[in-house]
């Protein structure tokens, strides 16, 4: 068995053209692709999105959410793969007009998730998912972070 399709622990897993770095948080992975630098860079949030908040600037409710799951339920059946039931969190660096810049996972430790369903899931969001957004809010700021639960659970291969 490959490397990308076996179980994600601490250190680095390639898939494909991705590489992600693998940090231990208490009893969970934080798992990173090695091409993601924003954090890196400066990026002022405007004081009214500080006071007001995200949510202020994107729209994400349970249609959102279900959007999500249905283009991660897809993917995973185009894969031939099974839906873990799990509920790992996606951290979505979201770009001025809604795009998906970058984005980590954080996992349980025992997690069935392997490199290469993180890399499709990555791909999948960052093609066929756009934020709603009110661009002015953000302002000069270059991405704003919103995490949120991916409830695999709720579409788990049964």
């Amino acid at each position: 068995m490959p490397l990308s399709a076996q179980r994600i622990t601490e250190g680095t897993a390639k898939s494909g053209d991705n590489e992600f770095v693998i940090k231990r948080s208490n009893n969970r992975l934080i798992v990173a692709n090695k091409k993601n630098g924003l954090l890196k860079t400066s990026n002022e949030i405007p004081d009214e999105l500080k006071k007001l908040g995200i949510s202020s600037f994107l729209t994400y409710n349970q249609d959102e959410a279900n959007q999500v799951l249905s283009i991660i339920k897809d993917d995973f059946k185009k894969r031939g793969k099974i839906i873990p039931s799990e509920r790992p969190l996606g951290v979505f660096y979201v770009g001025k007009n809604g795009n998906i810049l970058e984005m980590d996972f954080i996992i349980s430790e025992n997690s069935i998730l392997t490199a290469d369903d993180i890399s499709a899931m990555e791909v999948a969001l960052k093609k066929d998912y756009r934020f709603k957004t009110k661009e002015a809010k953000l302002g000069n700021a270059k991405y704003v972070i919103w995490n949120t639960v991916l409830r695999l659970d709720e579409i788990a291969s049964k």
